[in-house]
């Protein structure tokens, strides 16, 4: 409580001063402005990979809540891509993650009925290719056999 009434203080003491309206003028408003445009575009693009991987999910069987657990998340995408849990393990080290998670966006885009070409480009672009996923009829096939993982 202290600590509030102390930067109340500060801030009536900086309004007060002629300079520190300057300062204010100056400095913090730019700011403030700078941090509503960077809101406005940031926002979206955190927002609508949330959306996507929620409709993903959905397709593929999972309530969409899943997709705001952190790591449950991503055992419900594996298990969409029909790969057991263990694969989380492989994306976890450093450079195996690279190939393990084009094999798994490959594995992910055929349980929704596209094509290799579909899985790297959800690769490389996770947002776009998951919104594409998620805004399409597919439904995910989690209990058909999509091929061995060596064929994949």
């Amino acid at each position: 409580m202290q600590f509030l009434d102390a930067a109340r203080e500060g801030i009536a003491n900086l309004l007060a001063h002629p300079a520190g309206k300057y300062l204010v003028e100056a400095f913090v408003l730019p700011g403030l402005a700078y941090l509503g445009i960077f809101s406005l575009i940031l926002w979206p693009l955190l927002v609508l990979p949330c959306i996507a991987t929620w409709r993903v999910l959905e397709r593929g069987g999972y309530p969409g809540w899943v997709s705001l657990i952190p790591v449950y998340n991503w055992m419900a995408l594996l298990r969409v891509a029909r790969l057991s849990a263990w694969w989380l393990v492989l994306l976890a080290i450093p450079v195996v993650n690279v190939p393990v998670w084009i094999f798994c966006c490959i594995r992910t885009s055929r349980s929704f009925g596209r094509g290799r070409g579909f899985g790297w480009g959800l690769a490389l672009l996770p947002p776009v290719f998951m919104t594409i996923v998620g805004a399409s009829e597919a439904q995910g096939r989690r209990d058909e056999l999509l091929g061995s993982a060596v064929t994949a």
